[in-house]
């Protein structure tokens, strides 16, 4: 059995601090020991033709939508792929829809997060050499809902969870708005905010258009870099990488300074989500706007 540590992708200030593992029976154990109830129930099934990787459906009896678990299980069965590394190629062979850039399965390395949902009446797909866990059927809101919302108060959880449903779409639109208010619509900002972008943009020979799409893509050359390299060195490179190309970007004249802080807190708003498959489409999602903001 895999010793049990915490986790550092889905973190909290309070809460319990353990997480899943690689091994599914240290998985379903951790499971069992907080729902100790005859109504739990877990179906084995072996995919993949090459590796014959054993995965485990997890659900409570008598509180399930039967007819969500039928789906679930036929979709099972209905897969035929070579092999499986991760759990996350199994969630992409079993969406609904493979061209929606939105997660449509909830992904939890934290066992106190899938007992919940399994209270709730939810499936848990559970798979060896796996250390998340798939949760279904989700909402759209429920990707916005922390595990730590459960043992905070409910006005700060409410409060919170405003705050990062609200963050999402304010990520999408900020930049945009920022492109289609100077390009088309400048008269809709009074004359003194007008005044003050404009003599930020003077010096500036890109249009509002070209201007955030090199800032964006810069942040994103930020974060991959930050997270390709080593913890210690990945926090630096991000820190001073982005100090230092956002000064050297106004004092050449390539973008504003006050693009630089819209672009810093659009990005800093993409990931006050959980889930890190949700700050990707909001990226995806910001682009579209950004070039259709400039046409």
């Amino acid at each position: 059995m895999s010793s049990i540590i915490g986790t550092d992708t889905e973190s909290s200030a309070i809460g319990p601090r353990d997480s899943f593992t690689e091994s599914l029976q240290t998985n379903i154990s951790q499971i069992k020991r907080r729902l100790q109830n005859t109504g739990l129930k877990s179906e084995n099934h072996t995919i993949g033709t090459e590796t014959n990787t054993e995965i485990s459906v997890v659900y409570m009896e008598d509180i399930v939508n039967k007819e969500n678990l039928i789906k679930v299980l036929k979709k099972i069965a209905e897969i035929n792929h070579p092999g499986f590394n991760d759990i996350s190629v199994l969630k992409q062979l079993m969406d609904d829809h493979p061209l929606s850039p939105f997660p449509q399965y909830l992904s939890t390395v934290r066992p106190d997060a899938a007992v919940t949902y399994l209270l709730d009446g939810r499936v848990a797909i559970l798979m060896n050499n796996s250390q998340a866990v798939l949760i279904c059927p989700i909402s759209f809101f429920e990707l916005f809902i922390s595990p730590e919302d459960l043992y905070n108060r409910w006005t700060t959880a409410l409060l919170l969870r405003s705050l990062r449903f609200s963050g999402f779409f304010l990520t999408i639109v900020l930049t945009p708005t920022y492109i289609s208010v100077l390009t088309h619509h400048p008269e809709m900002l009074p004359f003194n905010v007008l005044l003050n972008l404009q003599e930020s943009r003077g010096r500036v020979p890109f249009s509002p258009v070209h201007e955030v799409l090199f800032m964006e893509l810069v942040i994103e050359i930020l974060r991959e870099a930050g997270i390709r390299m080593p913890t210690e060195i990945g926090q630096t490179i991000g820190i001073v990488g982005g100090i230092v190309v956002g000064t050297a970007a106004v004092e050449a004249s390539l973008v504003s300074n006050v693009l630089i802080v819209f672009v810093a807190i659009s990005a800093l708003l993409s990931f006050l989500s959980k889930s890190f498959v949700m700050s990707n489409a909001s990226c995806s999602i910001r682009y579209i706007f950004i070039v259709a903001a400039g046409m």
